[in-house]
């Protein structure tokens, strides 16, 4: 390990471990050793400055790490899970940029799920709030990035499962199918919509991590065209979500951005789509332990994974003519310079112990359309938002529109700093050591 990388970390594993101890009650890793994590600093290589040195970096329990085992959030077997002899595809891409693995994180059983509640493996909450879940399934990505134990969580999203805990947990995420389609090594729960990304503090470190992971994205973008979601999905918001939501409009006008208020309302449509070839494709993956082990299941996967099997095959062509004519519709009307805003939850808390099955399909309200058209997703904090009541703002954009997205989000986070409407990030900085990018002149353009 050479000596820049040494002293970095030295400094560091005090506190990850510190925050990783604190989580415990909580239950955000599902893996963790600090031994582990001292012998992965000692083996780094010698070589030079990789761009993602001091990056702390933990992985949904979805995802195999060499040397660890993955237990997808499900029982816990009567003998040990095997250990994987490789990392995953996506989590191989951060070790080799230089980032540092701190740990498996908790997520909802076989990451079907929304809410962090887990019954074999217990409930995600808050960082400092017990009463509260963190969200899910992606829901110890966020809590250790909440926590200071990690800068960035790794996750998936099949139908919100990064952007619903960073909603409510008032962090960022990114779903980028466009870069990551190499799912080895990550277990499939609805191959149709999952889609592999990560949560971090703020809009602009996603930037930087994107930056470090990729490459410098050296294309210049026009500001897109901004559609502001109004009208009948918003129904489905608490009331907290809608005052939240209001001052959107306010906060672009004040950094002079140009937008559109608009109902759209066949938008609807994608969780009447979602749900059932979600379950389809999930019963298909699972289909082996319903059938040979049912009590291996929790009560509300196994109702999930039985409506799957009970549809038939003429209601799934349709559902899939169904994605595909929304796909189309969707492509079609965002074009290839529109941003479509929308809410990224449809409540700003979920109370442990409580039933949230009325919420799930409000929020997959407003999910769902991102992830039936297989689209980018940057979710960003309101920073107006008020005190414990979080709300994402969903930067949706079409295909292959990521690196527009990531930096248009970081230049609305740093236009708003610089308003005093609120500050970058809800954590401290911790010990990310790449230079970042450099900072717009104005929102209007940016050099990418």
């Amino acid at each position: 390990m050479g000596e820049r990388s040494g002293n970095l970390w030295r400094r560091r594993l005090g506190d990850i471990d510190r925050a990783a101890r604190a989580l415990a009650p909580g239950r955000a890793f599902l893996a963790y050793s600090s031994g582990r994590i001292e012998r992965d600093v000692a083996d780094m290589p010698c070589e030079g400055p990789r761009p993602l040195d001091g990056l702390a970096v933990s992985v949904k329990d979805l995802m195999d790490v060499a040397g660890w085992p993955t237990t997808s959030g499900g029982r816990p077997m009567e003998r040990p899970e095997p250990v994987a002899a490789r990392d995953a595809a996506f989590v191989s891409l951060f070790r080799a940029a230089g980032a540092l693995l701190v740990g498996k994180t908790h997520l909802n059983e076989h990451a079907y799920g929304l809410t962090g509640e887990n019954p074999w493996w217990g409930d995600c909450t808050m960082p400092g709030d017990a009463g509260r879940l963190t969200g899910g399934s992606s829901s110890g990505a966020a809590a250790t990035v909440l926590a200071g134990a990690a800068d960035v969580g790794l996750g998936t999203d099949t139908g919100g499962s990064l952007r619903v805990p960073a909603s409510l947990c008032g962090l960022a995420s990114i779903r980028a199918p466009g870069w990551f389609r190499c799912h080895d090594g990550v277990r499939p729960l609805a191959r149709t919509f999952d889609t592999l990304g990560w949560i971090g503090r703020d809009a602009c470190e996603m930037e930087r991590v994107a930056e470090g992971l990729l490459g410098t994205h050296g294309v210049r973008f026009a500001a897109p065209r901004v559609v502001v979601l109004e009208g009948a999905l918003l129904e489905a918001c608490d009331a907290d979500v809608r005052a939240t939501w209001s001052g959107l409009k306010g906060a672009l006008g004040a950094a002079g951005v140009a937008f559109d208020a608009m109902d759209v309302p066949w938008l609807a449509g994608a969780a009447a789509l979602f749900a059932p070839v979600q379950a389809r494709e999930a019963w298909e993956v699972h289909r082996g332990r319903l059938e040979l082990d049912p009590g291996s299941l929790g009560e509300a996967v196994r109702q999930r994974l039985e409506w799957g099997r009970s549809l038939g095959m003429g209601e799934e062509r349709s559902l899939r003519r169904g994605v595909t004519a929304f796909r189309r519709r969707m492509a079609k009307w965002l074009g290839s310079g529109c941003v479509l805003a929308m809410p990224a939850c449809a409540v700003t808390r979920l109370d442990v112990g409580a039933d949230h099955g009325a919420v799930r399909g409000r929020i997959l309200s407003l999910t769902t359309p991102a992830s039936v058209a297989r689209l980018p997703v940057v979710t960003q904090p309101c920073p107006w938002a008020a005190a414990g009541r979080p709300l994402g703002i969903q930067w949706v954009g079409s295909a292959g529109s990521e690196w527009m997205l990531v930096r248009w989000a970081a230049s609305l986070a740093r236009a708003w700093a610089r308003l005093g409407m609120g500050q970058i990030g809800y954590n401290r900085t911790a010990g990310f050591a790449h230079a970042g990018a450099s900072l717009p002149a104005r929102v209007g353009s940016w050099d990418g």
